[in-house]
């Protein structure tokens, strides 16, 4: 469980301190904290089910399993079985009101991406770790934390599979890789630095062109709403003059 003094860290580091074996303390007070609720209460909402009696004990037996040897950084069922291990957890986590605990894990699970990546893995599996940054960012305003998690994103950026560079499609948009670059723009923009909107806002603009129109005309709305800078407007504003009102005119004289 993260001790108090955590709170006063910075993303990075807090993110720092969370290791592959931090695996078992976690499921350690999950453990505790759902058997305090069973003792506390006789309602059958808070007993655990068969299934996640399953759950746990599988996955109280793979921590015996976890290795951090670099090759498995490389290894995509490994990849795998760590994110139905993030997924499974977080729907105890939910179901059992243990919010406590929620942050933990999504630190935890960062801090594993992250391991994977500086030893040469690709991400092939975005969907968990997504919804990880996106919990982390919408926890914060401070800047130095912004700043991290717009380097987090960086680094995943640049270590998915091939295969995302070419989604360039608007069919689904609850679909991770989108999920992600519109909230690396919406980070970025929070930052208030130039140089992070503009780098974000290219990426944008490069790997999901179909987008690029509605966000930057919702990112106008959110100028006036949210008092942002001037300067920052003056790059939203130069970003929606070219990709939407220039894109609205070409297709209204086509």
């Amino acid at each position: 469980m993260t001790v108090s003094i955590e709170n006063k860290l910075g993303i990075s580091q807090r993110i720092d301190s969370y290791t592959l074996i931090n695996l078992s303390e976690l499921i350690k007070n999950i453990l505790e904290d759902i058997s305090i609720q069973v003792k506390l209460s006789d309602e059958e909402n808070t007993q655990l089910s068969t299934s996640e009696t399953a759950v746990l004990n599988v996955l109280k037996f793979y921590h015996e399993e976890i290795d951090l040897s670099s090759e498995l950084a490389n290894d995509i069922n490994y990849e795998e079985i760590i994110q139905s291990v993030y997924k499974e957890l977080k729907k105890i986590i939910f179901h059992h009101r243990l919010s406590s605990e929620l942050l933990t894990l999504d630190y935890w699970h960062i801090a594993f991406v992250l391991w994977r990546i500086h030893h040469g893995g690709l991400i092939h599996f975005l969907e968990m770790i997504v919804s990880s940054i996106t919990e982390l960012a919408n926890q914060t305003d401070n800047l130095e934390d912004l700043l991290d998690i717009l380097e987090i994103i960086n680094e995943l950026t640049l270590a998915v599979v091939p295969e995302y560079y070419d989604d360039m499609s608007d069919s689904d948009p609850s679909r991770p890789w989108r999920v992600l670059l519109i909230n690396y723009a919406i980070v970025a923009t929070r930052t208030y630095d130039i140089n992070e909107i503009e780098a974000a806002y290219k990426f944008l603009v490069s790997h999901l062109p179909e987008d690029a129109a509605q966000f930057f005309k919702e990112a106008m709305l959110q100028m006036v709403v949210q008092n942002y800078p001037q300067d920052v407007r003056d790059v939203v504003e130069n970003f929606y003059q070219q990709y939407t009102v220039n894109q609205e005119y070409l297709k209204h004289v086509h």
